[in-house]
């Protein structure tokens, strides 16, 4: 059980936060699979005949409670924690997200101009923090599981912890439903067939923990619940032939589904402006109970310190620690959990040829505040000018949320190679910085002919059917 909570620590140590993926390639209109993935209904937008990717990832690092100081190359060549990591204790309550979106081979191509298919296969993996208080955050970084070096600390209400990681395979298809001279309305759905994948949770509630000068121990009437799943007892054991029982197996379905509008520049096959909406990971995941889930009540008694330590000065196992502060069960059957499940809305605008500025906002739909807390995406604001066409794109991806606060990027895209970060330029210039993003793709596709309107495209397979 102990591995659980350096498990968790080991990744919020990582301070990650997840934000929208392929920042700059989102919207792109040559990047079809990545505009698809923010929004179904870019698929058929797209100034691409047919794409296939290969592969792709984007991880992305951020929070609101440990922070990178010094120069980020200097670093990068000489690491010293005490150094170089540093805390922002304001005494106000911590939140962290992880995410990570690899983007496996998927192809798309479009039929007729105003139909476009899409097969997409992705790994994914999210973890985020709830209204941590700061001395639980503090002594588990600081002391880990040293509990009688933890600071006194008294957590009102409710923090949540979630990871959930799962494998994707996704079929796409999005129409033009409306294509007139300056008007054009799409929409798109995307069908995902949800694998099964590491799902971890805790809960926290009413936490209180005492600890006086002669080492007494009381956490009161704290509660809290662990719910894993059992692809993590391989790991939590360390047991290799738990590993056996892992087999591959379609667990749930999710979905994507999307609509946009664009005013387009007459007779071109361009827009002034593009606007949309989208609700992305709609769905929720099924997974068994790991034999290592645990429900917890604290039992309002003066514990002497020694009685969590055996007869060599060591801190006994977990449950027995448990069983010392309170009552301990082990849940046990099927559960879900919910996908994270975001609000996209985005306004694309022209400002000259080839030159485009998106301002786009992810919210998120999940509480936290219910019973059953789950892995969620944070809200932010993202501002990308990007100048593109087939042959090379370059993009300024800014954003903001509450972890980090302000950051800008740089990405480039030759052909469909594409590589880029949400976050570096900023890294370089501010003095305290909460994270490193970077994201890559690689594919190949094809164009279809430039300055080509949709209904001179749709005259020309006439005449080749002819």
């Amino acid at each position: 059980m102990k591995k659980i909570i350096v498990a968790f620590l080991a990744v919020f140590s990582l301070s990650t936060s997840f934000s929208q993926s392929f920042q700059g390639l989102s919207y792109s209109q040559y990047d079809a699979l990545a505009s698809f993935a923010a929004n179904p209904a870019n698929l058929v937008g797209s100034k691409l005949k047919w794409q296939v990717n290969i592969i792709g990832f984007d991880v992305n690092a951020q929070n609101d409670y440990l922070f990178l100081k010094g120069k980020l190359i200097g670093m990068a060549s000489n690491f010293d924690q005490d150094v170089n990591v540093g805390e922002n204790l304001n005494g106000k309550p911590k939140d962290l997200s992880f995410g990570l979106d690899t983007r496996l081979p998927s192809f798309s191509f479009k039929i007729k101009e105003k139909n476009a298919i899409a097969l997409t296969m992705k790994v994914r993996g999210v973890l985020s923090g709830n209204d941590i208080d700061e001395k639980f955050a503090t002594s588990l970084y600081n002391e880990q599981i040293d509990l009688l070096s933890w600071e006194n600390f008294i957590q009102d209400g409710k923090t949540s912890m979630g990871f959930t990681s799962w494998g994707e395979i996704g079929i796409g298809y999005a129409r033009q439903i409306l294509d007139l001279d300056k008007h054009q309305l799409d929409a798109g759905i995307n069908v995902k067939l949800i694998t099964n994948g590491i799902v971890g949770k805790l809960d926290f509630q009413d936490i209180e923990f005492n600890l006086s000068a002669d080492s007494i121990i009381n956490v009161k009437n704290s509660q809290f619940n662990f719910l894993g799943s059992n692809e993590l007892d391989a790991f939590i054991s360390g047991e290799e032939d738990e590993t056996e029982d892992f087999k591959f197996a379609i667990k749930s379905v999710g979905f994507d589904v999307g609509a946009s509008y664009a005013f387009k520049l007459s007779g071109k096959d361009d827009y002034l402006f593009k606007a949309g909406v989208s609700v992305n990971d709609i769905g929720k995941l099924k997974y068994v109970a790991s034999k290592f889930s645990r429900s917890f009540v604290g039992n309002n008694t003066n514990i002497p310190g020694q009685l969590i330590l055996d007869g060599s000065g060591d801190y006994k196992n977990f449950d027995s620690i448990m069983d010392i502060l309170g009552t301990r069960t082990t849940p046990t059957g099927e559960f879900k959990v919910a996908l994270p499940t975001t609000l996209n809305v985005f306004l694309d605008v022209r400002a000259v040829k080839g030159l485009y500025v998106t301002v786009g906002g992810q919210i998120n739909l999940l509480s936290q505040k219910k019973d059953n807390p789950s892995s969620n995406l944070p809200t932010l604001l993202t501002i990308t000018p990007r100048y593109e066409n087939k042959i090379f794109g370059a993009f300024l991806p800014m954003s903001y949320n509450k972890y980090g606060g302000f950051n800008f990027g740089a990405g480039f895209r030759i052909g469909q190679f594409s590589i880029g970060s949400n976050n570096f330029l900023s890294s370089l210039v501010k003095k305290n910085f909460s994270g490193v993003n970077i994201y890559t793709s690689i594919g190949f596709g094809k164009a279809k002919k430039k300055g080509k309107t949709s209904e001179v495209v749709q005259e020309e397979e006439k005449e080749s059917t002819r």
